[in-house]
């Protein structure tokens, strides 16, 4: 297997070279397709990270989910969440053309930030609290003032009309701030697409006392939710939260302040170089709390030096770890040309599984 797919990555770049010559470049497509056909049940257990083909997701998503297939890739991890849909298209939608692709919808990756901090959400849901619990006071009261000789009429169930606004018992029922009216509607629809994952991507504000036990108040407002669709929460920490202050990182504090049934991790290898360690020690070290996996490099995968892309395969295969995902931010050519690239390179890794 890792023959041909070197082989295959070694066409690829061929190609590249003679495509623009007159009179071979029609027998060039031919071959490919013969390739292509001849190589299309080689799999590896390897996804795409799906925002790297973000513009093409928006434009031509049915043809897109088939060429990732097409490459060899089994499963994407998702983002593209607004108003119920993803990538503008309702999830049933979404998941039957990834379906008929012979794709796995795995992973959401989300970066919502809180819109308020949790003092500003406690204070934002104390006047429903205290309406609620002064409504049941009242309620309680109210078999008392039927027998008082106060004017006030009182009602079926004890509010007093003349002293107070009648409280509904919908009205009694705590209200839920924006945060989690969001979080519940997003992962209501990636349920919906069969993820096991909810991966944020939101850091922490710094890695002061506060900022952390903010980011730990985050994560278990969103725990709950997730859980209660049966998917794992994780986190995906950036560079910034990668760096070790005084010997510890902002990871290292979250890791500390979370329990493990309650976060993992998403580690990414570029992130991970430039905070100046490889991705194999943070999968050392976090062991099972590592879930998932980005292949990232500064542009295409394997184009630079200073990640051990086969290392990394073969740590991550040591922990059990087997949601990985190819991704691409900075592109040297079209985005999908990049994706190409990048799968064909991670393919011909000896470590690749397929």
């Amino acid at each position: 297997m890792d023959r041909l797919s070197f082989f295959k990555q070694g066409l690829s770049s061929v190609l590249d070279a003679t495509s623009s010559l007159i009179g071979i470049k029609k027998a060039a497509d031919s071959f490919t397709e013969a390739v292509s056909e001849a190589l299309s049940e080689v799999r590896t257990n390897i996804g795409l990270h799906l925002p790297t083909l973000d513009n093409d997701m928006y434009t031509s998503p049915e043809s897109t989910l088939d060429r990732i297939a097409q490459l060899g890739f089994t499963s994407i991890e998702v983002s593209a969440f607004y108003r119920g849909k993803v990538h503008l298209l309702p999830p049933s939608e979404f998941k039957a053309l990834a379906k008929k692709a012979g794709l796995r919808i795995d992973v959401a990756y989300l970066t919502m930030a809180p819109t308020m901090t949790p003092e500003e959400r406690a204070n934002y849901l104390a006047p429903t609290k205290a309406a609620s619990e002064s409504s049941s006071e009242t309620v309680n009261d109210g078999a008392n003032k039927a027998d008082s000789d106060s004017s006030d009429v009182v009602i079926s169930d004890g509010v007093n009309k003349a002293n107070s606004e009648i409280i509904t018992e919908e009205e009694c029922k705590e209200t839920k701030d924006p945060d989690t009216l969001w979080w519940e509607n997003a992962i209501a629809t990636y349920a919906q697409l069969g993820c096991k994952y909810i991966s944020l991507a939101y850091q922490p504000e710094g890695d002061s006392d506060k900022a952390i036990a903010d980011f730990v108040a985050y994560v278990n407002l969103i725990h709950p939710i997730a859980a209660k669709q049966n998917m794992q929460l994780c986190f995906h920490p950036k560079t910034e939260s990668l760096i070790p202050r005084n010997g510890e990182s902002a990871l290292d504090k979250i890791a500390a302040q979370c329990d493990a049934k309650v976060l993992s991790f998403e580690i990414d290898t570029y992130e991970a170089a430039k905070a100046g360690m490889a991705a194999t020690e943070l999968i050392k070290h976090f062991g099972s709390r590592v879930a998932l996996l980005h292949l990232h490099d500064e542009y295409n995968v394997g184009d630079g030096d200073k990640i051990d892309f086969d290392a990394t395969l073969k740590e991550a295969s040591r922990h059990g770890v087997d949601n990985i995902y190819i991704e691409v931010h900075n592109f040297t050519q079209p985005p999908i040309n990049c994706v190409e690239k990048s799968i064909f390179y991670v393919e011909a890794l000896p470590s690749a599984q397929y």
